[in-house]
């Protein structure tokens, strides 16, 4: 019997760990969260205060003056007061003004911060006069400076954007947003908090640290969401979480008995995705950590030069069939072990040569779905094949979609694919239908239902681990920017789930228990994207990272914790 005690599902460390964050998109998003005016957050003749967060710089690029936080308006109307903002060298700046009609205290507060990690800043007034205003970034002093006083005004409180026009909208997550009025916390060099933050004596806000409200303050204030802030479980990486421990063989051998997972559950929600250039002639691949976003970083190569790909996985392998080695289509799988940056090695062959067969998977098997020959225009097919995932080997067959199909895409659960037939060669043939196929039987394939939209071709897809959901996004006919969604368990038509941050088709995609995460796609102009939806509920999706220098599409994509897997 597992032991399910509170202590033992929750962790000793999980209790204290810092445990949410909140995801700002910048210009592009317009988010932000806002305060009305309030006496509390202006900090005037206090000669003791404090003001501390956890930052990331989400992307680069950024811009001059974005705000981080802070209260006031214009200097037209007078009643400017104090901010934090972040400069386009990716450096934090603190500014104030004892008139509210002009800055007249403008300083750098921290060293220039690496795009995509975690630093815990602290701005901190103990007395008056000189070397009394200091910053900290993790723990150690940065600057010291001459403190003043600050103006009052009667303006709103922003954080991630300037509430007054929502405006200067900061590219950043925030983590444990604390401001003390009356006590300064720190005023020596010290060790970041381990845990997240509490109110602790003269506290007038604590927010963005839950994972499931951005509007949560733990001081009574109301807090307004303008455009969509993201509550994200991204988090420093400090503290001990011991995830959780269940005692005892916790498998129940009966049927229709669930069982609780093996495995720390403290992974839920994280994972890392491995993205493929499906550019013909192109071995490049990349990674990402799906639950901080960012900047991709380079993975390694795969073994060929190909192109015209689709993947699959388990949690610890992805497979990459080929598609394209140039001047031929090719029946080359290549596997890659997700843990590590490394080459791709050779796995087997598909049963037939083809560009663009798309791939699901569960923890044991993956699919391959139709394709194209070397000439699109002459010649389709409807093969499906399996692996093995863990044992290398030639793909047998496993049956036939019920029509010619390629560019498609497929979702997974543990028990069933469901793929979008798509493009058989004909420009009126574009195509909403689904199907499905139960992993563990050959020769199945079974009307689900149909998309929203006839999408044509070049769509990605992808589904939740707890094999809840399957979105599919983009497409062209001619160009679209629809996530549909559906539920795995049962049959039925799609349902609107909303809008990828821009139109595109050939894009990638993959998720884990929280997150679909969207990559690349031909964009003209805007290739390098990444996007990121909340599975469980809808609405548009928030920019999430971007590729590194060359822009990606036509590829494969997995994850150690994607559609299907335990």
């Amino acid at each position: 019997m597992a032991n399910l005690r509170a202590d033992n599902l929750t962790g000793t460390g999980g209790r204290n760990a810092i445990d949410g964050s909140v995801y700002f998109g910048g210009d592009n998003d317009k988010a932000g969260l806002s305060i009305a005016d309030t006496t509390d957050l202006e900090l005037g003749s206090e000669t003791n205060w404090t003001i501390e967060f956890w930052v990331k710089l989400n992307h680069g690029a950024l811009s001059d003056w974005d705000v981080i936080m802070g209260k006031g308006s214009s200097q037209g109307s007078g009643e400017y007061e104090w901010f934090v903002e972040v400069m386009a060298a990716n450096h934090l700046i603190f500014l104030s003004t004892t008139a509210g009609v002009a800055w007249d205290f403008n300083q750098q507060i921290t060293p220039v911060l690496k795009i995509g990690e975690w630093y815990h800043v602290a701005i901190v007034r103990n007395g008056s006069g000189s070397n009394t205003l200091k910053s900290y970034v993790n723990g150690q002093q940065y600057s010291s400076h001459t403190s003043q006083n600050i103006y009052t005004g009667n303006d709103p409180f922003g954080i991630g954007h300037f509430a007054y026009t929502n405006g200067l909208n900061s590219d950043v997550t925030l983590s444990n947003v604390r401001v003390v009025k009356g006590t300064s916390v720190y005023t020596a060099a010290f060790t970041p908090p381990t845990s997240k933050l509490t109110v602790i004596p003269n506290t007038v806000l604590l927010c963005c640290n839950d994972s499931d409200d951005v509007t949560q303050e733990e001081t009574g204030k109301t807090i307004t969401s303008v455009g969509n802030p993201v509550a994200t479980e991204d988090m420093p990486p400090v503290g001990v979480d011991e995830g959780v421990t269940f005692e005892g063989d916790t498998k129940v051998n009966s049927q229709g008995v669930m069982y609780f997972p093996t495995g720390d559950t403290s992974q839920r929600g994280r994972g890392r995705c491995i993205v493929s250039n499906g550019s013909p002639g192109t071995q490049a691949l990349q990674y990402l950590q799906m639950q901080s976003g960012g900047i991709m970083q380079s993975f390694g190569n795969l073994a060929n030069a190909a192109g015209l790909s689709r993947g699959c996985g388990s949690s610890t392998r992805m497979l990459v069939a080929d598609g394209y080695v140039s001047p031929a289509s090719t029946n080359i799988i290549e596997y890659l072990t997700i843990a590590t940056t490394s080459n791709g090695t050779d796995y087997g062959d598909l049963t037939v040569a083809r560009r663009r067969a798309l791939g699901m998977s569960n923890t044991t098997r993956g699919v391959w779905v139709g394709g194209t020959g070397a000439s699109p225009a002459a010649s389709y097919y409807n093969e499906q094949d399996y692996n093995t995932i863990a044992s290398a080997g030639n793909a047998t067959d496993f049956g036939d979609a019920s029509t010619l199909t390629s560019t498609g895409n497929g979702v997974s659960s543990s028990t069933r694919g469901v793929y979008a037939i798509a493009y058989n060669g004909s420009t009126s043939a574009y195509n909403n239908t689904l199907e499905y196929i139960t992993f563990a039987t050959t020769g199945s394939r079974t009307n689900f239902g149909d998309l929203n939209n006839a999408k044509g071709y070049h769509m990605c897809g992808c589904s939740s681990s707890d094999s809840t959901r399957g979105l599919f996004a983009g497409g062209y006919n001619p160009s679209h920017n629809i996530i549909d969604y559906i539920t795995m368990a049962s049959t039925g038509d799609a349902t609107d789930f909303g809008d990828l941050t821009v139109a595109r088709r050939s894009g990638m995609a993959t998720g884990n228990s929280i997150d679909a995460i969207f990559v690349g796609g031909y964009i003209p102009g805007v290739n390098g994207t990444v996007d990121k939806v909340i599975i469980q509920t809808t609405g548009d999706a928030v920019n999430w990272g971007d590729l590194s220098g060359t822009a990606f599409h036509e590829g494969a994509c997995s994850s150690d914790s994607h559609g299907g897997l335990s």
